[in-house]
C-alpha cells in the first residue's frame, strides 16, 4: 500500500478512535492481521494523546511491551509512536526503546525511537 494511502487511513483511524472506547481499540490487538494490530496501535496512541490516565494502565502498557517485539514493523513503528505521546511511557520503556533505536530491522522503527529518545532526553 502507497505511502500517501496509509497516511489517510491512519488519519481515519484516529478519528474513528477518537469515538471509541478502549477496551473496544484493545479487542483490535489480539488479532492475527498485522493490519488490525496496527489500527489497534493507532486508537491507543490516540488515546494516549486524549486521555493522560492511559498511560498508568496495566493493560496498555502489557499492550505496548506485546508491540514492541511485533513481527510486524508497521505495527512496531506505531507502538514507538504511541510510547511517544507520553515522558512517562518513553521513561518507562527507555530500556527497551534504546536497542531498538539503534538496531531494529527497520530503519523506520529505529529512527522514530531515536527521535522520541531524543525528544525526552530519555
Amino acid at each position: 500500500m502507497p505511502a500517501n494511502v496509509r497516511i489517510k487511513t491512519a488519519k481515519l483511524i484516529s478519528e474513528l478512535a477518537k469515538e471509541m472506547e478502549l477496551k473496544d481499540i484493545l479487542d483490535f490487538w489480539n488479532s492475527s492481521f498485522p493490519g488490525e494490530r496496527v489500527g489497534a496501535a493507532i486508537g491507543i496512541c490516540t488515546h494516549l494523546t486524549i486521555y493522560d490516565n492511559n498511560q498508568s494502565d496495566k493493560i496498555v502498557i502489557n499492550t505496548l511491551q506485546e508491540g514492541l517485539s511485533d513481527s510486524y514493523s508497521r505495527v512496531r513503528y506505531r507502538v514507538v509512536e504511541a510510547i511517544g505521546k507520553s515522558e512517562k511511557l518513553v521513561n518507562h520503556f527507555k530500556e527497551k526503546l534504546t536497542p531498538i533505536s539503534h538496531h531494529d530491522k527497520n530503519s523506520g522503527v529505529g529512527n522514530k525511537a531515536k527521535e522520541i529518545l531524543k525528544k525526552y532526553q530519555a
